[in-house]
Formats: C-alpha cells, sequence, structure tokens
C-alpha cells in the first residue's frame, strides 16, 4: 500500500521520510501552594512536535532539499497534511542536511511545530466565578486550570494569593 505523501502548504515531499515522530503533550503543572500541600493544574493540550528523517532521491534532491531551506527561511506558518492525521496549521522550525549528496541521495531530517489557536469564544479569560466555598487564589487556580499570576493579575483587590476569599465572593479567571 502506498501512503500519500507528506505535504506543507500544498508542497509535496515526493518521497515520505522513512521516520516520523509524532508527539502529543499536555502542560500538568505541579505547584506548592504553602500549609495546604501540593497541587496539579492541567493548563491544557501542548502543540503538537513532528519530527522525521528521510531521503531525497535523484538528479533534483540538492533543489528539493534547496526549496525546503527556503520554506524555512521564508518563516510563517503553512498546513502540514500526514498521511492518516487531519490536517494542521504548523510551522518549520528545524532543517538539517543529515548526509552529504552521494549518487544523487541526500539525507535530512526535520521538524515541525503546531500553531496552536486559543479559542477567543467561551473561555476562561472571559469568565468570572462565584465561589460556593471559602478557597485561596493557589486552589482557584489549581480548579480552573488558570495560572496564578494571571489571577494576581486580575483580582487586584485581593492582597495575596494566600488569603482566603470567603464564599459568595467574585474571582475574574
Amino acid at each position: 500500500m502506498k501512503l500519500p505523501a507528506l505535504r506543507f502548504n500544498g508542497d509535496i515531499l515526493p518521497y515520505n521520510p522513512h521516520t516520523l515522530h509524532i508527539a502529543y503533550a499536555r502542560d500538568i503543572r505541579r505547584i506548592l501552594v504553602p500549609y495546604k500541600g501540593e497541587i496539579q493544574g492541567d493548563y491544557g493540550k501542548r502543540a503538537m512536535v513532528v519530527t522525521g528523517e528521510g531521503e531525497l532521491c535523484g538528479e533534483n534532491a540538492l533543489d528539493i532539499f534547496l526549496k525546503l531551506a527556503e520554506i524555512h527561511n521564508g518563516g510563517g506558518s503553512g498546513v502540514l497534511s500526514i498521511p492518516d492525521i487531519p490536517p494542521f496549521e504548523a510551522v518549520l522550525t528545524d532543517l538539517s542536511l543529515t548526509r552529504e549528496p552521494k549518487d544523487g541521495v541526500i539525507g535530512y531530517s526535520f521538524k515541525f511545530l503546531e500553531k496552536c489557536r486559543f479559542d477567543s469564544g467561551d473561555s476562561a479569560k472571559d469568565r468570572s466565578v462565584t465561589l460556593a466555598e471559602t478557597a485561596d487564589l493557589w486552589e482557584i487556580s489549581a480548579k480552573y486550570a488558570r495560572p496564578i499570576e494571571i489571577l494576581v493579575e486580575k483580582n487586584p483587590d485581593i492582597e495575596t494569593p494566600f488569603i482566603l476569599i470567603p464564599a459568595g465572593s467574585e474571582v475574574i479567571l
């Protein structure tokens, strides 16, 4: 079975890389809350990282590599299409020549980083909560997966993150 070719911004690599690694990750932070212990916050999905290695073959192998280098040097993002993965916007962050051109074959490696988009709809940055029970900003940070620095900035009337905020108070996320 022949897989469709890897594409970036409509440009097709004539040969799929022999090694392809797709990494998905979440940003989980552990925060030590004085006198309370440790809490974990899930700050969401991290950008997907796609790395790979392969060979370009033929008389035009160097030209294909130089075209990839031109795309890399031009910066900006484009749509990355990988067989069996929904296309997504990415940036070509790394490109290396791993084997000198010899007998019409060039070795190369690459790294793409997904360009993350932030939802501008009903996200935490647009909301506030009314506390059902007494809590401090550290607990609110963990519960709503918001960085403590943002909560402190958005709630200047709360003197420190350690002060207990009474139930029924409104906190801006």
